[in-house]
């Protein structure tokens, strides 16, 4: 099973960009070419991080919901499609994940 994810890695998205267990993770799917990581979080805190854990993540795209071009416009989508009762911050929040399935 791992040649055949070597011979052709996919995009993997993981939310939890920030996190230290992932970050280990992604450096052993970067390592074993098995997978192309995406990482949704603060891009600085991320560097910050695989600094500390001297991890080489290169080549691994990190997104930023709070950085995304299309932040604003899935915020107002969401405030669209949202019942009456959700306030636009709940909104904003949900807006990373919804982040997620747009990366590609």
């Amino acid at each position: 099973m791992i040649h055949k994810a070597q011979a052709k890695p996919k995009q993997v998205v993981f939310p939890e960009g920030e996190n230290e267990k992932i970050l280990r993770a992604c450096h052993a799917l970067l390592e074993e070419k098995i997978a192309l990581p995406i990482l949704v979080g603060n891009a600085a805190t991320i560097q910050a991080k695989e600094a500390e854990l001297e991890l080489d993540l290169t080549g691994v795209r990190v997104v930023d919901p709070a950085e995304s071009p299309l932040r604003e416009a899935y915020i107002q989508e969401l405030f669209r499609c949202g019942s009456a009762g959700e306030s636009r911050s709940l909104r904003r929040a949900c807006s990373s994940t919804i982040l997620i399935f747009s990366v590609r």
